[in-house]
């Protein structure tokens, strides 16, 4: 998930038709429409760094112009074993590790979970897939939610 500072995200992933390209499609735009998906590749090059008179082997960015598939399609991708996409996999996947030991205060959770590069929503799904239990514990301002497995 890339975040711009204009609150839009984009998703990358590798093509699910070729996984020698990738795409880049939108999944939020604050004050616009999404801009379409894009596909691209990467090539490997050569660059000089003149100042220590180095060359540098990297990648290059090939554009290959507009892809009609949407972030929706990308996460959707069926699993060979018929599960759900690679992404939502990998969210139930971070979840469960997470909860595994017992419940998680609900903003760590949250925090962890998005420092792993998940989205909110992504989470909101994770959570709802694998039926986590959301609990208060304690009252007052000394109450807090936490996370469980059922």
């Amino acid at each position: 998930m890339l975040r711009r500072p204009n609150g839009a995200e984009d998703f990358d992933d590798v093509h699910p038709h070729d996984p020698s390209r990738h795409v880049l499609a939108a999944t939020k735009a604050n004050l616009s429409a999404l801009a379409p998906t894009l596909r691209y590749r990467t090539k490997p090059v050569k660059v000089t760094d003149l100042a220590r008179g180095v060359v540098i082997e990297t990648v290059a960015i090939v554009w290959e112009g507009e892809s009609p598939l949407t972030a929706d399609d990308l996460v959707a991708q069926v699993a060979p074993q018929g599960g759900h996409g690679r992404a939502a996999a990998a969210a139930d996947d971070a979840l469960r590790t997470l909860l595994a030991a017992g419940p998680v205060d609900a903003s760590a959770a949250e925090d962890s979970l998005k420092a792993q590069g998940f989205s909110q929503y992504a989470i909101k799904e994770a959570k709802r897939r694998l039926a986590v239990v959301s609990e208060h514990i304690g009252d007052g301002p000394s109450g807090k939610w936490v996370w469980r497995l059922p």
